[in-house]
């Protein structure tokens, strides 16, 4: 018998995150004693009835039925017997009995990891620097969790993807369920560019988007969050205060003081979240505890590298002004797109008025994915290109 399946048995007994699993491993030396456990063994452990009542059924059917779907996948199980599971989940309160995942799993037993998250109703500088900050992050050998929504959890990854760097996208779904549907190029991307996409959901049952459950994996693996632009209710700051209860580190970009969009940042800062500007900041606090697996100054160069080709043509605090066009008008002769880049002009020949996804593009102008992005990001400032939340561009007309 696959031992795997004794787990995702139990896993399917407990409401997911639930301290019950906590309480059972105080009382248990393994999961064969938790398995052969008969009512009056479970009676000297603190359990309510209904709970009780479903570890007594022993049945095995569902487990072994989930393995086989998450195996004709292609994608893997970890649990707390497996090497590569994280030392840091063991750790947390109602910590995972499986892990569903895809791609390639970093060993965050050795390499750090850092989550990065905010509001999905980002601003254009939120998105940007979250990207830098990803990005030299990344380089310097961090890797990158976020959640994988719409807005900072998408910059965060495709920070750390133009990096060339590992980044896991902890998901709110199954591993058979295209959730958000408007990121799948993203997660297309992550794996083919050597990331992870794990979950504690099993492929081929019925769920809920619990963020609370997603929310604390992510703060789990990780050493710290950083909160790169969130309000005052976001989401995001569920994240930073569950980090604070696994005694994580909690990290926070500022912004202006009478942007709304960085209320709930700064709240993070009052409540003794540390201040960082730049991945060299937050670097800081990792790179003695890590010798020889953290490059501040490659850090400092992805950064760079990032934000120069984001103010190229504008910096970041100015919102550049649409240009009308029509898909008749030559590249040339718009004068938005003579300011640009010859490069980027080889990409905006490509688009129009209908929508393009980010892979198809890069293969139309025989680029790579993060080439690609950065001209995008060009184009996009200089206000001759739009894009959609599922990194689909267009032009603007």
């Amino acid at each position: 018998m696959d031992r795997r399946v004794y787990w995702i048995w139990l896993q399917r007994r407990l409401p997911l995150g639930s301290i019950v699993i906590n309480r059972l491993f105080e009382h248990f030396e393994n999961i064969d004693e938790i398995y052969e456990a008969d009512e009056s063994a479970l009676l000297s452990v603190d359990l309510r009835r209904p709970t009780r009542q479903a570890l007594l059924d022993k049945s095995l059917e569902e487990a072994e039925r989930i393995l086989t779907a998450m195996q004709k996948l292609g994608g893997w199980i970890l649990t707390p017997e497996d090497a590569r599971y994280p030392d840091l989940l063991r750790q947390i309160v109602g910590f995972p009995a499986v892990l569903y995942g895809q791609g390639n799993f970093p060993d965050l037993n050795i390499l750090p990891a850092i989550a990065v998250v905010g509001q999905r109703r980002a601003t254009r500088n939120g998105v940007n620097n979250t990207k830098a900050l990803a990005a030299g992050l990344a380089a310097a050998g961090m890797v990158v969790v976020s959640g994988g929504a719409v807005g900072i959890d998408a910059a965060a990854h495709e920070g750390a993807l133009i990096a060339g760097g590992k980044t896991v996208l902890v998901k709110a779904a199954p591993p058979d369920v295209s959730y958000p549907p408007e990121n799948e190029p993203l997660r297309r991307r992550i794996l083919q560019q050597g990331g992870a996409i794990v979950t504690e959901y099993p492929p081929g049952c019925k769920f809920y988007c619990d963020y609370h459950v997603r929310n604390r994996l992510m703060s789990g693996m990780a050493l710290g969050v950083c909160v790169t632009e969130a309000p005052f209710r976001s989401g995001s700051l569920i994240t930073a205060n569950l980090a604070r209860d696994q005694g994580r580190e909690v990290f926070a970009m500022p912004g202006s003081v009478r942007d709304h969009h960085y209320e709930g940042t700064h709240q993070q800062i009052r409540k003794g979240a540390t201040l960082v500007t730049s991945a060299k900041d937050l670097l800081e606090d990792y790179t003695a505890r890590y010798p020889g697996l953290l490059d501040e100054s490659a850090a400092e160069t992805a950064e760079k590298w990032v934000v120069d080709s984001i103010e190229k043509t504008a910096p970041l605090s100015l919102k550049p002004q649409p240009v009308r066009l029509s898909v008749a008008d030559d590249t040339a002769d718009n004068l938005a797109v003579a300011d640009a880049s010859e490069s980027a002009k080889r990409v905006y020949a490509h688009l129009t008025k209908d929508p393009l996804p980010i892979d198809r593009l890069a293969k139309l102008t025989e680029m790579t994915i993060p080439e690609t992005l950065v001209l995008l990001t060009e184009l996009e400032l200089l206000g001759c290109v739009g894009s959609t939340a599922g990194q689909q561009y267009f032009r603007i007309s």
